[in-house]
């Protein structure tokens, strides 16, 4: 059977790290589908968003590893709507659920949420077990030498 990788996140901005999960990624599925973060996400995660919805999905869509990028309602803190879109568009996959070296199954909800069913399975650490070039520290070193008035 068929296998769709699926990653998420607010690649925000977009960076190495990223693409070395989606290129990773690809080990795990035929097709590899990353699902992007709405901006209403990034401002409760980190205060506003570096980058516009459309200008990162444009830019995770372009790059080579990614098959399709795809927006998704994540008003729960979770990609759990997005898994449910891609089983839906692909019914007749399994899907595993890519994570990258933060996460785990005791803080990933949406592992909770599918244990059981067969059709989805989890896979952590893809990309490496560590956080390259975090966009989180990114910001925090441009931030530093930026004048925010």
């Amino acid at each position: 059977m068929k296998t769709v990788a699926v990653v998420s996140g607010g690649f925000d901005p977009l960076h190495p790290g990223h693409v070395k999960m989606f290129a990773h990624a690809r080990k795990h599925g035929h097709v590899v589908i990353a699902g992007v973060n709405s901006d209403e996400w990034l401002i409760r995660k980190k205060g506003k968003p570096f980058m516009k919805f459309e200008d990162r999905h444009y830019m995770v869509q372009s790059n080579q590893y990614v098959d399709l990028a795809m927006g998704f309602a994540d008003d729960d803190d979770t990609a759990i709507n997005l898994l449910y879109k891609v089983s839906q568009a692909f019914s007749d996959h399994l899907i595993t659920f890519c994570n990258g070296g933060d996460r785990s199954d005791s803080n990933t909800p949406e592992y909770d949420h599918f244990k059981g069913d067969s059709r989805f399975h989890f896979s952590f650490g893809v990309g490496g077990d560590y956080k390259y070039a975090s966009s989180s520290d990114l910001l925090k070193d441009w931030t530093r030498f930026v004048r925010m008035d």
